[in-house]
């Protein structure tokens, strides 16, 4: 049988059309859309014929991964919606039966009987819920010819409607991810395997199993560069995507699935729940019966949609810069400082020709931030300060020898006063991929104390091997970054170092 799938759709909140359409929606582990065509092989389907309207570059990747060599495949973009369902007519053939499927949208439909009652009758049988079309019809190929003047579902699903002889099947269960309850029931059967085995059809090697003893319905899944600290209460079903991070005392389950790279603080609560990619959940914070995104929050059980700093703590991504507003007024506060502590600076400066021995300043390397994953788009520069980069500084001297020099940098807009440590390329390469994604989303701080609540302060670059606990915190300071942090933490360094 061959079948022609529809892959389009604006997610239920436009934000997120930039980076999605609703068949690239994440279900636990991969995008829905490797959940249709996976059971689509599984029912017996040999030919395929895919109709692209956006993201149609990412939507072809993972399809090419998804359709053995040995099927038949043919790809077809589109450049509107109108045209997308043009296409349609130009696909007539001399099949017996042609499955026309949106793939938002998965029904459980023995297909091969469909396709039976189908041909027998010459006309199309629509799967369809108590709701409405669920967007799949199998019809005679012939019959498409006569589609000519569909120009969307809608259109598409009047037109089959009016064929003489049309049936209706209603399938149960049936995942529909247009919107985000139907994305989390979607999620929620897809973990406890509730939806037929299809979806896991062993012919598509890439469709593996979550990994757990057989009928255990409490499956726990962590992708590899995930960390989970050892204190943090899984309940299953759960997804831990790679790269992502749960801090101390996190529960995360039941019915919960983190994309990559999420960061989840300290004591925090997820269940029913959806992350996507890149998402935090700041510390002590609840999420349930959620879909969360960076910086945006859509509770699914009362249909609101509450600010997101009251539940959810943003981070901005790797491509967006940091806002103006914030970098001019980090500048003009340091050129304030060195216009009343010049004298001070100049005095350190003629104590230390007078006192030490060697060179009076010090060059340190600092990778520019925020920045991409990319290599190629990092970009490195230097800033002096009157101590090595290896010396650990405490009091009052870390303030004559670091703080006051560095406020040069941070007038020069290299540096802000609180910040994640600065680090050179080659130290930024040496952190583990974790937490390398989530250091370059932040900003290189003259005062970079990760123990966020102490006075002692750590000035040695950054090793690999620097222990998880410290990353930890830094990580959390970058979910939880704001004005008023970073007010508290350089107050608590002022106050420790003029006592």
């Amino acid at each position: 049988m061959r079948a022609i799938v529809i892959i389009h759709g604006a997610p239920e909140d436009p934000t997120l059309a930039e980076r999605y359409i609703t068949p690239l929606l994440p279900v636990v582990d991969r995008p829905f859309l490797r959940y249709v065509v996976a059971s689509l092989i599984a029912s017996g389907v040999d030919a395929f014929d895919f109709l692209l309207f956006g993201h149609a570059e990412q939507a072809e990747a993972h399809l090419r991964e998804e359709v053995p060599e040995r099927l038949f495949a043919r790809f077809h973009r589109a450049a509107s919606e109108k045209s997308l369902y043009g296409l349609l007519a130009r696909l007539s053939g001399a099949d017996e039966s042609v499955l026309v499927a949106h793939a938002d949208r998965l029904p459980s439909a023995e297909l091969t009987l469909v396709s039976a009652q189908s041909a027998e009758r010459f006309a199309p049988i629509l799967l369809c819920s108590r709701e409405g079309w669920l967007g799949w019809v199998v019809l005679p190929g012939v019959m498409l010819t006569e589609a000519t003047l569909v120009t969307d579902e809608n259109t598409f699903e009047m037109w089959l409607r009016s064929r003489p002889r049309h049936a209706v099947v209603m399938p149960d269960p049936y995942l529909d991810v247009r919107s985000f309850a139907g994305l989390l029931t979607a999620q929620r059967r897809v973990a406890r395997e509730e939806f037929p085995d299809r979806c896991f059809h062993p012919g598509c090697p890439t469709l593996a199993r979550i990994e757990s003893d057989p009928g255990d319905e409490n499956r726990i899944l962590i992708r590899p560069g995930a960390y989970v600290h050892p204190t943090a209460r899984l309940i299953g079903p759960v997804y831990v995507g790679e790269n992502s991070h749960i801090g101390e005392g996190a529960q995360i389950g039941p019915n919960a699935v983190l994309g990559a790279n999420v960061l989840v603080g300290e004591r925090a609560t997820i269940k029913d729940a959806l992350l996507l990619p890149a998402a935090s959940v700041g510390g002590g914070l609840e999420l349930a019966d959620a879909v969360a995104d960076r910086g945006r929050v859509w509770q699914v059980r009362t249909s609101t949609r509450p600010e997101a700093p009251n539940i959810y703590l943003p981070t901005r991504t790797v491509e967006e810069p940091q806002p103006r507003r914030s970098f001019l007024s980090s500048r003009g506060a340091a050129i304030v400082c060195l216009l009343f502590l010049w004298p001070l600076l100049l005095l350190t400066a003629l104590a230390l020709l007078v006192f030490r021995r060697g060179p009076l300043t010090f060059r340190h390397a600092v990778l520019t931030l925020p920045t991409t994953l990319d290599e190629r788009d990092w970009r490195e520069e230097s800033f002096l300060t009157f101590a090595p980069a290896a010396k650990s500084l405490s009091g009052l001297r870390h303030f004559l020898l670091h703080f006051l020099p560095g406020l040069i940098a941070v007038a020069q807009g290299k540096l802000r006063f609180v910040g994640v440590q600065p680090r050179s390329r080659e130290a930024t390469l040496g952190l583990p991929m974790a937490f390398r994604t989530m250091y370059l989303r932040g900003k290189p701080g003259l005062v970079h104390d990760i123990r966020i609540g102490r006075d002692d302060v750590r000035t040695e670059p950054s090793e690999p091997s620097e222990p998880s606990e410290p990353r930890l915190a830094e990580s959390l300071y970058l979910a939880t970054a704001s004005v008023r942090t970073d007010l508290g933490v350089l107050w608590r360094y002022l106050r420790g170092k003029v006592r």
